[in-house]
């Protein structure tokens, strides 16, 4: 099987990792404007991130069941909305605070739901045993890709 004929659902599946851990890695380059903007030091924006950390290891048990109980699919929608609204809010607070909520407690929940617990759970599902490792190591090349591809040009 060469990998142009994987199912749908494994490029669907690479799509967004490429997205969600490309927009993760992007969050770097966003501290000294969000400090700047609040008037806070590196740490506030700092303890955002490390919270979106922890909550996405925390949350990835309880997704993964909640995958194997309502699918896949609900699951990875449930998570782009979360992080889509954690991202929105993050664009548009004028409260410092927000932050921990928006871009800590949203996009950790978010990412532990489009990323690869439950995208490679997805593919397995479709793709046939003797072509796995193949779908597996392109799926998660996609994630090291988005890192890259997700980075904002300079203006």
């Amino acid at each position: 099987m060469s990998i142009f004929r994987f199912p749908a659902l494994v490029w669907l599946g690479i799509g967004i990792l490429i997205v969600s851990l490309g927009i993760r890695q992007s969050f770097g380059i966003f501290m000294m404007p969000i400090s700047d903007h609040f008037q806070t030091g590196r740490e506030f924006f700092s303890f955002a991130i490390a919270l979106q950390n922890l909550l996405f290891g925390m949350f990835q048990p309880f997704v993964g069941m909640a995958a194997d109980k309502w699918g896949s699919k609900r699951i990875i929608l449930m998570g782009s909305i979360a992080y889509a609204v954690g991202l929105y809010l993050t664009s548009v607070t004028t409260e410092a605070s927000v932050l921990y909520f928006s871009l800590g407690a949203l996009v950790g929940l978010g990412l532990s739901a489009t990323s690869y617990v439950i995208i490679l759970g997805a593919v397995a599902k479709v793709v046939p045993a003797e072509h796995a490792a193949k779908a597996f190591g392109l799926t998660t090349a996609a994630g090291s890709f988005g890192m890259f591809a997700m980075i904002p040009a300079p203006s």
